[in-house]
Parts: structure tokens; sequence; C-alpha cells
């Protein structure tokens, strides 16, 4: 068996259920699989071939599931930059309660400490 046909056939029966096409990608039945390709050919839609030499093969399913994160995550980005930045005295009151809390907390614990020890 040639290595043409060998790499097909094995994503054939990788694949559960089979390859994912379009009328049934990005339902929940769909496959959703990634496979590693060390060497291989691809053969496209107008019968011309192209050799891929390494990278992942991703199902149609999952392909339309990172594209749409990807485009969750730009919105999610783009809207983050828009945001007002968050006021530097905002930061300094923060620092400032967490430093109080801990000398606070410390203090307690030291005074707890030394009358335990002077019993």
């Amino acid at each position: 068996m040639t290595r043409a046909f060998a790499l097909p056939l094995a994503l054939c029966l990788a694949l559960p259920g089979g390859v994912a096409r379009g009328q049934d990608a990005g339902t929940d039945d769909a496959p959703r699989v990634a496979l590693p390709v060390r060497e291989g050919t691809l053969v496209l839609d107008d019968g011309s071939s192209a050799v891929v030499d390494g990278g992942v093969w991703l199902s149609e399913a999952l392909l339309l599931d990172v594209a749409k994160e990807k485009a969750r995550l730009k919105a999610e980005n783009e809207a983050l930059r828009q945001a007002p930045p968050v006021a530097p005295w905002g930061v300094v009151v923060a620092v400032a309660a967490a430093l109080t809390l801990g000398l606070a907390t410390g203090a307690w614990v030291g005074v707890e400490a030394c009358q335990a020890w002077c019993r």
C-alpha cells in the first residue's frame, strides 16, 4: 500500500463516524478530532494535490469550534482594549488594604504567641 492511500485510510479509521461533513459540522454529534501528521498528501477539490510535511489536521467540527473561540477571544480583547484603565489610586487603595490586613494579622498572631509563651 502506498503512502498516498495509507494516510486517508488511517484518517477514515481514526475518526469515529467518518470525516465530518458540512451538514453535520458544528452539531453535538460531529466528531471533534485533531490528528498529528508527520507526512501526507492532500487531494484538493479541484483534483490537484499538495504534500504536507508535519502539522495537525483538524476535523471540520473542531475547526469551526476553534474559529468560534478565536472570534470570541478577539472580541474580548478588543473590549478590554476599549475599557478604561484601572485608576492608579484604586491600586494604591488595594495595596494599602492588603498591607494593613497583613500587619494586623501578624500583630494579632504575635500577641497570641507572646501571651502563650508568657504563661
